[in-house]
């Protein structure tokens, strides 16, 4: 006699997780789609920190570049197909089936706004570790990183009379696997 196979029961065996406790699946800064796949649901640890703004040079302000935003913390993911999305000098996202499920804004050249966290109510957020948005930059003075990783800061402001311009710190992603439920 056969069985018939289902996703909850195959063979009549119990559902083991995907990954092995604390493995991790993206450690990142470099800019990117990161794609992946989950057979069964579980609980991931989650570090998303959008890149920081660029700073410039002017002889009477100097404006700094703001930091990105952050979310560090726990989520349960379901089975289903995923995107890490790393941005270049912008926004890290974590897309569900192409809807953002959370995304760490980057923070904004010359003082401009800083990066904005938004978390979508489809997401299951287990722990908050941080939930920040940027900070902003000024005069003289860039963001700092709103991230226990120093992620995502600022670009400092330009000592120059013809101008100049510096770059923000890169945002990032890691994602490890915690436990099922």
């Amino acid at each position: 006699m056969m069985g018939i196979r289902t996703a909850f029961n195959p063979m009549g065996g119990s559902v083991k997780a995907q990954f092995d406790e604390d493995f991790v699946l993206l450690n990142t800064q470099t800019p990117g789609d990161y794609p992946f796949s989950l057979n069964v649901g579980g609980v991931f640890d989650f570090v998303l920190v959008g890149a920081g703004g660029g700073g410039y040079g002017d002889y009477f302000s100097a404006p700094a570049g703001s930091s990105g935003a952050a979310f560090e913390g726990e989520v349960f993911l379901a089975k289903g197909d995923y995107v890490a999305r790393v941005g270049n000098g912008t926004a890290t996202v974590l897309l569900k089936d192409g809807v953002q499920l959370i995304t760490a804004g980057g923070g904004a050249s010359r003082s401009g706004a800083p990066g904005t966290l938004t978390i979508s109510p489809d997401c299951q957020v287990i722990e908050i570790r941080v939930a920040s948005n940027g900070r902003q930059g000024g005069s003289w003075s860039a963001g700092a990183s709103v991230s226990t990783t120093g992620w995502g800061r600022g670009g400092p402001s330009v000592s120059s009379y013809g101008g100049g311009t510096s770059s923000g710190e890169s945002g990032g992603a890691i994602i490890k696997y915690k436990r099922k439920k």
